[in-house]
């Protein structure tokens, strides 16, 4: 629905691409030479300008009449197949000419032409003159539904959006909007950041709305001193905007013509003041114009908010919001009622039964978007005819995502999906019908590293039907190890993306594919080699081979004139610098490894990295056994890059020195360097003198004695040194003894801004840090045993971690720490007494690897203490009868041995507790009559020998999801009443727990997710007392144990019904999978089998069709009965999409 709103302009748009394409001249060529009739091309122009001078009235009129939104759909349809046709005229010409290449002779190049584009020619034009004959009468049709060209634009410009709203118009947002308010209420936890709150969701979702409803909340009016709404729209003008905004804060026309002023104005309007911005409809997403409008806002008073709505989470990003309002759609019950708002008069529809039925249906069709309902609503208003209802229901107004009917499949162009852990065919198979495809995209939901399994059948068997991709993403498959030829006949295609999939080699058929304009190959770690006529890729634009395994480039790459991004290049003895140097139109980032392959220094000049003035970020490599080497000083001079850069790395450089250039003033734009592992450089370049540099990082720089004023800046400099720098780090300076100051650095000197500071392994420091950094918020030092000297003075210094060093350090800790870890002190026996004074700020400490360590401070622990984490202090006295009020998370790990009953009552806000290898741990408490309930939501045991009981009567822990106890070998009972008292409970997780024998008396809660029972063989054994099928919502269900009476798994009845994922492990005389415990698990999906090794029996009737993983691993005889098509158990599990054993991937 959304996206046929927008139907007319997006046809609008593309046609424009369209005539562009028809007057290129490959395509003008093609016609010229008489290759085609000369009226074809003349034609097609025609009937597309036809069309086009009436885009404007057919998107206002779609919405309300399904007659002009069928023919925008079939209109979009014929626009498509014709730029398909020009887009293979202009490939076969693009292709005939490389080929012409490697004629000797124009009379040659242009014989080849000729005899092979007439048979091209023959089989194009009967194409052209169906599409033609299309086009021509979808512009008869426009006269007949009454579509009209509109002279000087469109008929109703899209009118701005304003602050007023009618508020009894609106249904379902009540929680959005005091999601909103209490944001805006709330304490500026920005710090002097602007304070941005972005509201995203699709086209017609109701963000608009939502800000406006939020915009006249009278605790809104009364908590800002001033307000200002604005809308911004596509058109993201600073100047404009800017001066929308002060309009709107003045309530005063603006002729300011003068950005400055303007901003200077602005700034003025705004200074002491707290003030609520909303900026509706942004879809900027460039970073720059956005720092340029927000420069005077800054200079509002604290608390100050800005409202974002956008229907693009980027520009949420762009803008850095503190937080993100993702606004979903309206449940079926609300959008009915704003239908049945502006359908029926005084929104009351129980007159009219039969529409309420037809109007319920529509309703849902509408996939809850307000904007739709409202318009649809508007449209039958009044009209009482169930036949007019009928009509619209059924209507191709409501073609939506999800109906693959064969008409509409047919039609689709473009597809994108979310991946899933395992992507069968199922998934893919109404594919076959879309030959018209353009886009197959797979997304990922979520940003961690997963894997993910694609069946063969899409890439050996679907794919290549599908000639017209444009767009192919398979990244992240991580069982595509290779690609079919038949990729080379994908003449269409412009990017395609293999990111993180195994693949091994890519065909050379891929150099076929002349209009490719971006290959991902990032996260192919097997890929070791590159076509070699990679050149041919003549349009390619971007090139990223980050994190694979490739040694050298392909040859003539400098052939690749419109490359704007190749991440790395590789010098090696057939691929030298030279070819790099004509890529003048690189941009972003470029590694350029391998630099000991350099021949000759003068080599080196041939990269022309001086003329490469979009280059932003620049890595230079040398191999890690690289020998000392003058020679490579000159090579490093001789790869000056331009002075635009921004971010310069170099590794492993193996000259003494470094060239002038490295630290020059002229840099002025370079905001990060990372010199890592220069092991025979003595001194340090003068890197005080760039003047932007925010981010410093030297690593592995073993001939460095002294860092003194060379590294500050040069003689001839005038300039404060490291007037920007935010981050400095110094690791692995092996030989390092002294840091001198520069000056006094009292006031004025070095490092003003400097913010966060590493020292790590420097064992041969003995002083010389910074006297004094104002703005200092971090400091870490570790490994720096002779570091003796007093730490800076740094009053905004908030967290500190001290590791394996002097002890010395700790006598002398700032009062206004938050976050503290001491690590590594062997002999240390107390903490000092001042660390925890009453002034104290302290919410984070850790401390670890101190053996010798007996006790805290006599003084206790600060009472603002939130989070408290004990490593490997075994002798430490944990101070039970402190104040913990304030604890939240509480982590001790093979600490405190004296420690024998935990008291839960203590700790009234704790969240999350974990506990390992606590030797002499027996139980978790509460006294006798505790009426309170606990806070926590994680409880983990591991390790506790001695550990026997829980509170006597229950956890009282309401809010408890994850309940994890592993290896507590004396373990009898876990806690009672658990499906009363852990009503939350999601994960249960109980391992090597052999002397537990049963669940608790009344079962397990009812809300688990997961349950994990592994190594418990008392436990297992009493398995039919478990009561699983009282548990509706567990999916997921783990079970692994030694018992050897078990021959077949599992039991009738055993497993919850509605189980997704089964894992089956250590059953060492289990002979078969029971087919009568499987056949009611009509939702399992992933089945695990692991170290059975007498099994080798799968059901009589198959495992259950849902399932479409089957992982199986140490099951010998099993294996054996699997194999492919000739295993004995292979017909009972062949219609399973992805089978794994032993790791490999079978099916």
């Amino acid at each position: 629905m959304a996206g046929a709103l927008v139907g007319g302009a997006f046809l609008s748009a593309f046609l424009q691409v369209l005539f562009d394409r028809i007057a290129s001249h490959e395509v003008a060529d093609f016609f010229r030479g008489r290759i085609l009739s000369d009226g074809l091309l003349g034609k097609l122009k025609i009937a597309l300008l036809s069309v086009n001078a009436v885009l404007d009235d057919a998107e206002e009129k779609q919405v309300t009449k399904p007659a002009v939104k069928e023919w925008l759909d079939e209109l979009k349809d014929a626009v498509y197949d014709a730029e398909d046709i020009l887009d293979e005229i202009a490939t076969k010409a693009l292709q005939r000419k490389l080929d012409a290449e490697f004629q000797t002779t124009a009379s040659k190049v242009q014989t080849c032409i000729t005899s092979s584009l007439n048979p091209f020619s023959k089989e194009i034009e009967p194409k052209i003159k169906v599409v033609l004959d299309r086009l021509e009468y979808l512009a008869k049709q426009k006269d007949v539904i009454g579509l009209r060209e509109v002279v000087g634009g469109k008929l109703s410009e899209r009118l701005p959006t304003t602050s007023l709203v009618d508020e009894s118009d609106i249904c379902g947002r009540d929680d959005d909007k005091e999601a909103i308010v209490n944001l805006l209420l709330s304490d500026d936890a920005s710090g002097n950041e602007m304070c941005v709150i972005a509201v995203v969701g699709m086209g017609g979702i109701g963000k608009t709305t939502l800000a406006q409803l939020v915009y006249n909340d009278n605790r809104v009016k009364e908590h800002f001193n001033l307000e200002a709404w604005v809308c911004v729209s596509e058109e993201f003008d600073v100047f404009k905007v800017t001066k929308t905004i002060l309009e709107a804060v003045t309530s005063s026309t603006c002729d300011i013509k003068d950005l400055n002023r303007l901003q200077v104005t602005l700034k003025e309007k705004l200074t002491g003041k707290k003030f609520l911005l909303v900026l509706d409809d942004v879809w900027n997403e460039d970073y720059v114009d956005w720092e340029v409008l927000k420069n005077p806002f800054k200079s509002g008073a604290q608390g100050s908010k800005v409202i974002v709505t956008t229907r693009n989470g980027s520009v949420a990003s762009v803008m850095r919001t503190i937080a993100t309002h993702h606004l979903k759609q309206l449940t079926d019950e609300d959008s009915w009622s704003l239908f049945a708002k502006h359908a029926f008069d005084d929104s009351n529809s129980d007159a009219h039964p039969e529409l309420e039925v037809i109007g319920r249906q529509i309703v849902k069709k509408c996939k809850g978007l307000p904007l739709a309902a409202k318009a649809i609503g508007a449209l039958l208003r009044s009209k009482l005819d169930v036949d007019e209802w009928d009509k619209i229901l059924k209507s191709e107004f409501f073609r939506l995502e999800g109906d693959y009917s064969h008409e509409l499949v047919n039609k689709t162009r473009h597809l994108s999906y979310f991946k899933t852990r395992f992507d069968s065919f199922k998934k893919f198979e109404y594919l076959y019908e879309a030959k018209q495809l353009r886009t197959f995209l797979s997304l990922k939901l979520s940003p961690r590293n997963e894997t993910f399994y694609l069946t063969t059948k899409v890439l050996h068997d679907l794919l290549p039907t599908l000639r017209c991709l444009r767009v192919l993403s398979l990244s992240h498959y991580s069982n595509i190890t290779e690609l079919p030829d038949s990729i080379g006949k994908f003449k269409h295609l412009r990017y395609l993306n293999l990111s993180f999939t195994a693949v091994k080699r890519l065909p050379d058929s891929i150099c076929k594919l002349c209009n490719l304009q971006t290959l991902k190959l990032s996260g192919c770690q097997y890929l070791a080699v590159l076509p070699k006529d990679m050149w041919k890729l003549i349009n390619l634009r971007h090139l990223d081979i980050t994190e694979t395994s490739i040694k050298e480039m392909p040859i003539q790459l400098g052939r690749l004139k419109c490359l704007h991004t190749l991440t790395t290049f590789i010098v090696s003895k057939n691929s030298g610098l030279g070819e790099l140097g004509k890529l003048s139109n690189l941009r972003k980032t470029l590694s350029i490894m391998g630099l000991q392959n350099v021949v000759s220094p003068t080599d080196a000049l041939n990269a022309s990295l001086k003329d490469k003035r979009y280059l932003e970020e620049l890595v230079m490599e040398w191999s890690s056994d690289t020998r000392v080497s003058e020679s490579e000083r000159t090579v490093l001079d001789y790869l000056q890059p331009n002075t635009n850069l921004k971010i310069l790395t170099l590794n492993y450089y193996g000259g003494k020195s470094f060239p002038d250039w490295v630290g020059h003033h002229s840099f002025s734009s370079i905001t990060c360097v990372h010199l890592n592992n220069g092991k025979y450089c003595c001194s340090l370049p003068p890197l005080g003198q760039l003047p932007s540099l925010q981010d410093l990082s030297i690593v592995g720089f073993d001939g460095v004695v002294k860092v003194g004023p060379e590294f500050y800046c040069s003689d001839s400099s005038s300039i404060n040194p490291f007037g920007s720098l935010k981050v400095l780090k110094f690791k692995q300076m092996l030989k390092w003894e002294k840091w001198s100051s520069f000056g006094s650095e009292n006031e004025g000197g070095a490092f003003p801004h400097l913010v966060e500071l590493y020292i790590q392994n420097c064992p041969e420091l003995t002083g010389g840090l910074p006297i004094h950094l104002p703005s200092l918020t971090k400091l870490v030092i570790i490994e720096c045993l002779q570091l003796v000297v007093s730490l800076p003075r740094a009053p905004a210094l908030c967290e500190m971690q001290l590791m394996h060093c002097n002890e010395v350090l700790l006598k002398d800790l700032p009062s206004r720490i938050q976050k503290l870890k001491v690590e590594g002190f062997g002999a240390l026996k107390s903490l000092p007494e001042g660390m925890m004074d009453c002034k104290t700020c302290l919410q984070e400490l850790e401390i670890c690897d101190c053996p010798s360590l007996m006790s805290f401070p006599r003084s206790g622990l600060p009472s603002t203490l939130k989070t408290l984490k004990i490593t490997n202090c075994r002798k430490l006295e944990f101070p039970i009868h402190q104040n913990f009020s304030s604890l939240e998370t509480f982590f001790l790990i093979d600490s405190c041995d004296s420690l024998s009953s935990f008291p839960l009552d203590l700790f009234p806000k704790l969240y999350d507790i974990i506990i390992r290898g606590c030797q002499n741990l027996e139980s978790l408490s509460v006294p006798e009559g505790y009426l309170h309930d606990l806070m926590t939501l994680q409880i983990q045991i591991h390790d506790c020998p001695n550990f026997v009981s829980f509170p006597k009567g229950g956890l009282p822990a309401p809010s408890l999801t994850w309940f994890w106890i592993t290896n507590c070998g004396i373990l009898r009972s876990l806690p009672e009443n658990m499906h009363r008292f852990l009503p939350s409970l999601k994960y249960l997780r109980i391992k090597d727990c052999p002397e537990v024998e049963s669940f608790p008396e009344g079962g397990l809660p009812s809300n688990l997710n997961l349950i994990s029972i592994l190594s418990c063989d008392k436990l297992i054994a009493s398995w039919k007392g478990w009561g699983l099928q009282q548990l509706p919502s567990v999916r997921k269900f783990s079970i692994s144990g030694k018992s050897e009476e078990v021959k077949s798994f599992p039991e009738e009845g055993l497993l919850p019904t509605n189980l997704t994922f089964l894992y089956i492990s250590k059953f060492p005389n289990m002979e078969s999978l029971d087919k009568k415990g499987l056949q009611h698990l009509t939702s399992l999906e992933q089945l695990w089998i692991q170290d059975c090794p007498k099994l080798k029996y799968m059901p009589d009737e198959g495992l259950p069709a849902s399932l479409s993983f089957l992982r199986i691993n140490e099951c010998p005889l099993l294996k054996k009965r699997c194999q492919r098509k000739k295993g004995k158990e292979w017909h009972r599990i062949a219609h399973i999409d992805c089978i794994m054993i032993d790791e490999e991937l079978i099916a």
